[in-house]
């Protein structure tokens, strides 16, 4: 877990490879739940145990968008990246709890 707050979590989050290193996003909008909000911003981290590196992205994908996409660098192409996902509100105080998204090889 890399967050831990009381924002309301991602419902439905998925991770999917694409060619050129790309990892795609997917989540059902709850913005209307409790402590949701439409520009609750969409944020990634990847950790590469081979590598012992960790790669962060704050995307520009808000909540209401239920999708978003990261590319990671060329030299990443056949590794494996452990996928944690979170939203923080807009103003940088708050965040939900972290969702585990899987093994993603990078393709």
């Amino acid at each position: 877990m890399f967050t831990k707050s009381n924002l309301t979590g991602i419902q439905n989050g998925q991770a999917t490879p694409a060619e050129g290193g790309i990892l795609n996003f997917t989540w059902m909008d709850n913005s209307t739940q409790a402590n949701a909000s439409a520009t609750d911003v969409f944020c990634v981290v990847l950790y590469h145990e081979d590598g012992e590196e960790f790669f962060s992205y704050e995307t520009e994908s808000v909540r209401t968008a239920e999708t978003a996409e990261v590319t990671l660098p060329g030299y990443m192409a056949g590794e494996t990246v452990e996928a944690y996902a979170y939203f923080r509100n807009e103003g940088k105080t708050k965040a939900c709890n972290s969702l585990y998204l899987g093994s993603q090889v990078i393709i």
